[in-house]
């Protein structure tokens, strides 16, 4: 029986939640249109949210009341720094950009060449704290939001 219940948790992690969790993250942030890449449960450290903003997405990064949750995984920033960084996507660079290196192998690979792209030119926010276990983008030009955590 303990088995039985230990195989209905991991499925119901695979099929409702990680897939959900991106929706669920933005959804009092700001609209999206559909989600690219969810992960709410990691065994590789990896928690993110990815999705395409929604066509009525304000330009800045919205500024919540709650933006100081006292829950990590719904935190949301209020302190975003305008794009170009230069990412680099190994431990020696940014490490504001160690989640994204770390992470990356979970999502296709168009993905994490437009989340790259997003921080390497003007016109998209980020925010990378603290010391890169959490790296935000806002990418309104490009139609990106993404939440990518790396850590315990």
């Amino acid at each position: 029986m303990p088995i039985l219940i230990v195989c209905l948790f991991v499925l119901w992690i695979v099929a409702w939640d990680n897939p959900r969790f991106a929706r669920d993250y933005f959804r009092d942030i700001v609209p999206i249109s559909h989600v690219m890449a969810s992960k709410r449960w990691s065994n590789d450290s990896c928690v993110y949210a990815i999705a395409r903003l929604g066509a009525d997405a304000p330009e800045v990064p919205p500024v919540l009341a709650s933006a100081a949750s006292p829950d990590w995984l719904y935190a949301w920033p209020d302190d975003w720094l305008p794009t170009p960084i230069q990412p680099s996507l190994d431990t020696s660079g940014d490490p504001q950009t160690w989640s994204m290196f770390f992470c990356a192998y979970n999502w296709p690979k168009d993905i994490a060449d437009n989340l790259a792209t997003a921080l390497m030119t003007s016109g998209s926010f980020y925010n990378g704290r603290p010391q890169g276990q959490d790296l935000y983008i806002y990418a309104p030009g490009d139609g990106l939001i993404a939440r990518i955590r790396y850590g315990d």
